[in-house]
Formats: C-alpha cells, sequence, structure tokens
C-alpha cells in the first residue's frame, strides 16, 4: 500500500550510505512517552541491531517539536525516521478498516454503542449523527498504527534504505515506547528465520503477548498488516474455534489484542518461536498513583519504588525480565532450548485433567475459558501460567515438533535445573526452570538447581533515568531427599542492590 500522504506525505528515509538490514517500529502517543526509556530503548535495541527506528509521535501541536528533537538526539538523526501528528480520530480509523458504508452493530469486538462506563472504548466526535452513539475499541487504533508504520518502513525499502537481500529489510521489528530495555537484544544470528519471535510470557492467558515481535522479513507483510482483517474477524476467531461475538462477551475490549494476535497468526498459519524477556512495562508516575493501582487491583500490579520521587516505576510482572537482564550481566549466554526443556513451578493446574480442560477449552467458545490456568477460578492472579507453557497444542507443529525457545544459560552445563524467578514476588512468585542438554532430556530429568539462583529475586528499578536491581530474599521450605520444585515459598525483602 502507498504511505498515507494525508498524515504528513512519505517520510524522510535514512540515506542509502546510511542503509541496514533491520528496521525497528515504534508508535508513541505522548501518554507513553517516558524520557527515562529511550535511551535504553536506544542502547539495548536500536544499537546493537544496528538498526533504523520509525517513530510516529502523537499528542498535542505544541509539544511535537521538543518531543521530536528529543528523539532525534536519543536515536540519532540518521538513524530515525520520525512523523509526527495529533492522534487519529476514531472515525479515520474506522473509515480505513470498514469502508464507508458498514453496519456497526456486525463488528461487536471493534464496534460498541456508546456508554459513560465503556473502558477501553473511544467515542465517535463527528458526523454523522448516528456516530455520535457508537464507539470505537482502542486497540484498533493502535492496529492501525502498526500498519501505517509498515508503510513507511516498505517505502524507505523502496527509497533504497534497506541493506538486505532484494534491497529489503532482513528483520522488521515492533515494540513498545514504554518497554524498560534492561539488556540487549538476543542476537539476530540466533533467531530461526521461518519463525516470528516474541517474548515469553505476558501472553494474558489464551492469548499471545503483543507487546514486542521480532519478525522475518518474509512474514513481516502479515504481522504488520493484521489492521487490514479487523472486518472479517469472524474468519480469524474461527481459527481459535470461536466468533467475534464470543471473543467480545468473553474479554471485551481485550478482544482486540493478545487473542486476537494469537488467532489471526494461527489463521495465517505462522509459527511463534519465544525468547525470554529482557524488557517490562512500565508507567509515568505523574499520570499514575503505583500504591493506588496496587490497591484497586487486589494484589503486586506494579512495583512501587522506594524513592518516592521516582518519575516511573514498572508493572508487576517485570520478574522474569529482570532475571534474565541479572543472569546475562553475570556471564550467561543465550543458548537454543525446547519448550519441553522448561518446566514451571507452580505447575500449570491442579491434575491432569483440569489441564487438559483448559487446553481444550482454548480453542472452543467456553465461557472464561481465558481463566482456564487458575482452573476456572476468575479471581485467580498467576498469570505466568499461560497457553503456551502448558499446552502443547499451542504450537503449532507444521514447522517443527516442539517450539524453540532462545534463553541464556551458564556456559557450563552441570545437568542442574537453571532457573529464573517470574510471576509477581511477594503475592503470585514462580520459577521458570530449564533443562539443558539433549533435546530428549525431560527438564524433570535434572538435578535440584543451585541454591544461589533461587535464593534471591532480582527486581528492576528506574529513577532518575538510572536503571538498578534491588533483591529480595527466597527462601524454599525444608524438602526430602529427591522431593521436586514446588510451589511453597516465602518472599523475604533484603536491602542489597546493584546498577
Amino acid at each position: 500500500m502507498a504511505p498515507d500522504t494525508s498524515r504528513g506525505g512519505a517520510p524522510r528515509c535514512p540515506a542509502s550510505e546510511r542503509r541496514s538490514a533491520v528496521a525497528v517500529g515504534m508508535n508513541l502517543p505522548i501518554s507513553r512517552y517516558m524520557p527515562s526509556f529511550l535511551p535504553y530503548i536506544a542502547s539495548h535495541l536500536v544499537e546493537p541491531l544496528k538498526a533504523h527506528i520509525y517513530l510516529h509521535l502523537k499528542g498535542p501541536v505544541e509539544v511535537q517539536p521538543q518531543a521530536a528533537e528529543h528523539l532525534r538526539r536519543v536515536f540519532g538523526r540518521h538513524r530515525a525516521v520520525l512523523r509526527t501528528s495529533e492522534d487519529e480520530s476514531a472515525e479515520e480509523v474506522v473509515r480505513a478498516a470498514f469502508g464507508e458504508t458498514f453496519r456497526p452493530e456486525e463488528h461487536a469486538c471493534m464496534l460498541q454503542p456508546r456508554r459513560a462506563d465503556a473502558h477501553g472504548f473511544l467515542p465517535f466526535r463527528g458526523q454523522p449523527e448516528w456516530q455520535q452513539q457508537w464507539a470505537v475499541n482502542r486497540g484498533l487504533r493502535i492496529l492501525y498504527a502498526v500498519a501505517l508504520i509498515y508503510q513507511d518502513m516498505t517505502f524507505c525499502e523502496r527509497s533504497g534504505s534497506a541493506s538486505g537481500a532484494n534491497g529489503l529489510y532482513r528483520w522488521m521489528v515492533w515494540t513498545r515506547a514504554d518497554l524498560l530495555w534492561m539488556h540487549n537484544h538476543p542476537p539476530l544470528s540466533l533467531l530461526r528465520r521461518d519463525h516470528i519471535w516474541i517474548p515469553d510470557g505476558n501472553d494474558n492467558f489464551v492469548g499471545l503477548n503483543d507487546q514486542h515481535a521480532t519478525v522475518p522479513r518474509h512474514l513481516a507483510e502479515v504481522f504488520f498488516n493484521s489492521f487490514w482483517n479487523a472486518s472479517n474477524l469472524d474468519d480469524i476467531f474461527a481459527a481459535c474455534g470461536t466468533t467475534e461475538k464470543f471473543e467480545f462477551d468473553n474479554l471485551d475490549y481485550g478482544c482486540s489484542a493478545e487473542r486476537y494476535l494469537r488467532c489471526f497468526l494461527r489463521r495465517h498459519r505462522v509459527p511463534v518461536a519465544r525468547f525470554l524477556p529482557v524488557a517490562a512495562l512500565g508507567k509515568p508516575a505523574a499520570t499514575w498513583d503505583c500504591e493506588e493501582l496496587n490497591r484497586n487491583t487486589g494484589g503486586q500490579k506494579a512495583i512501587c519504588p522506594k524513592d518516592k520521587d521516582c518519575d516511573t516505576f514498572l508493572l508487576g510482572d517485570s520478574t522474569l525480565a529482570s532475571s534474565v537482564a541479572v543472569r546475562l550481566r553475570y556471564g550467561w549466554q543465550w543458548q537454543h532450548a525446547h519448550r519441553k526443556q522448561l518446566l514451571m513451578e507452580p505447575q500449570c493446574a491442579d491434575g491432569p485433567g483440569v489441564l487438559q480442560q483448559c487446553c481444550v477449552a482454548a480453542w472452543q467458545p467456553k465461557r472464561h475459558n481465558h481463566f482456564c490456568f487458575g482452573a476456572w477460578d476468575p479471581t485467580y492472579g498467576h498469570a505466568e501460567l499461560n497457553l503456551e507453557r502448558c499446552c502443547a497444542d499451542a504450537y503449532q507443529a507444521h514447522t517443527r515438533r516442539g517450539q524453540p525457545i532462545l534463553l541464556p544459560l551458564p556456559v557450563e552445563r552441570t545437568g542442574a535445573l537453571h532457573c529464573f524467578h517470574c510471576g509477581k514476588a511477594g503475592v503470585h512468585p514462580c520459577l521458570l526452570c530449564a533443562c539443558p542438554g539433549s533435546n530428549a532430556t525431560p527438564a524433570r530429568d535434572c538435578t535440584q538447581p543451585a541454591l544461589e539462583e533461587v535464593g534471591v529475586i532480582p527486581q528492576a528499578t528506574i529513577c532518575r533515568g538510572k536503571l538498578s536491581f534491588e533483591f529480595m530474599g527466597f527462601k524454599a521450605p525444608e524438602k526430602k531427599p529427591g522431593e521436586k520444585l514446588r510451589s511453597r515459598y516465602r518472599v523475604r525483602p533484603s536491602n542489597g542492590s546493584v546498577s
């Protein structure tokens, strides 16, 4: 598709002498503009990949010049392809997705009658009058942003900015502006090019993490253009055995996010590999009260820093990324594994019967199937248990027999489990452990992990632009000889930290 000239014309592409094999795309509404995160995105993602970065900065006109200049300084004028605009209106997004004539009642996931308590839906503000009675799923606007950035990427390919085969980029990357990168992105040389690579976790139970994706160029046409399928969601959700209406009834506005991505890729038979995360979402303290967020959600939704003057904080599911980043700092190296080599503690469900019921329900119109790894309990908060970690059918086996995983492991292999802390420390702690070696070695055949690996939980914090790690003690109960890992852990605070 041609660039959207209605939103500022063609982009200013990197010069041919500054060509790159990698393009990173990032939508940047002012609400997610956190200056302290941007240098870490540059130093741990853009620079290690030697990438161009395509940025769409959106917000009030009066703040755009200063923010745009800051972005160019952080990412480098030769790398940054920057477009500025105000936020797209609901009218523009819907017109692009559905055309000029459509019946809103036929698009339950994306369009809903306007109501005062509707969370996640944006009201129409223009004419005709009937539109004022409806609202559009905010997720549709995010998908629209992805498609527009892809248009800029392909335009710059045609302009000679890419150094891959046939004048194309070799990889295209999608990432969020509110991710704090704690360590370098895994080397692209380790990633198979017949899969899309997505960080492991944050799948929203039966969905698929939509915060970041590293995409081989030949699969980018599918991944970056999911917006253009929004008018026919029944066809997409049929790949998961459901319908658009069912997904809305089950997930409300969330039907356009993680669940849609899983079903969309499944519909197009795009296999997904995973790497353990080295980045986690944060929020600005100026617009979000960390303590209030925890009180309102009944758990550790956020990691509130001890320093009350910090301008940002991380969400509670950042424990795994912190654990991975610390081990990479200690010299562990990225290595290949398969899903069957990983062990999750606590286990996925209370017995094989419940687990099998959950795995089947994920592909059927079973009410509340997104709660299934909590044994059908909607109050369950252990979001680290998800479809890919618990159910073999989550991986499309037409490419390989088992899902590829990339994770850091010690250089010296000992035959013991090597573990990463995950979950919400102090509320729903867990361990994700790997048994390196032969692909045929089940994780449960390995010996117990070293105490120094499981005894301390790292947790990243960022304050006044500086990333550091704080630690909590992790005390396991006494075990009988040969007893396997269990989830009966107690967390005790520790004052240790490292920058």
